[in-house]
């Protein structure tokens, strides 16, 4: 990874920080806006081990670092890529500038069962190549589920179902 952050800290602010009960959507006391963070050396576990795809993925576009767009991509562990949005980003999953380049991401992410998963807080939208999937306020209280088209082998619909 040759990237860096930068002067990039929205993951400071859209995503959760467990260790430090820090709640999605909030800036981390500990963030220093535009900086980084006050805590480097000793910052907890999950922001040390945290990368967002700009900086795995050098073939993203320099204008898609978060703080720019004002939301933060990362691949999931089962499979999908997630974008958590800033409150700012309300809509950015239907921006004609984001659009192609979010269905890219689900094409290549769907032969293996993948998609894209769009986050403002609660509020989630999930996307393939084909369609987008408004499953309403379901973040951390429902399971995502796919169902492939056996006859084209591509996901044909996503629920988002209650965790029991």
């Amino acid at each position: 990874m040759t990237r860096s952050c930068g002067d990039c800290t929205m993951c400071c602010k859209v995503l959760a920080v467990a260790a430090m009960n820090k709640p999605l959507l909030t800036w981390c006391p500990q963030c220093q806006i535009g900086k980084g963070c006050a805590i480097y050396a000793t910052r907890p576990a999950e922001c040390a081990e945290f990368a967002c795809l700009w900086l795995l993925d050098e073939t993203m576009p320099a204008e898609l670092q978060p703080n720019k767009v004002k939301f933060v991509t990362y691949p999931h562990r089962d499979g999908y890529l997630v974008i958590d949005c800033d409150p700012q980003a309300k809509g950015v999953h239907l921006d004609k500038k984001f659009l192609p380049i979010f269905a890219r991401l689900a094409a290549a992410l769907e032969p293996n069962g993948g998609f894209v998963l769009i986050c403002y807080g609660a509020q989630v939208f999930a996307m393939t190549p084909r369609a987008v999937f408004d499953l309403g306020k379901t973040r951390g209280t429902h399971a995502i589920r796919t169902y492939v088209d056996p006859a084209t082998k591509t996901i044909g619909r996503i629920t988002a179902e209650p965790v029991a």
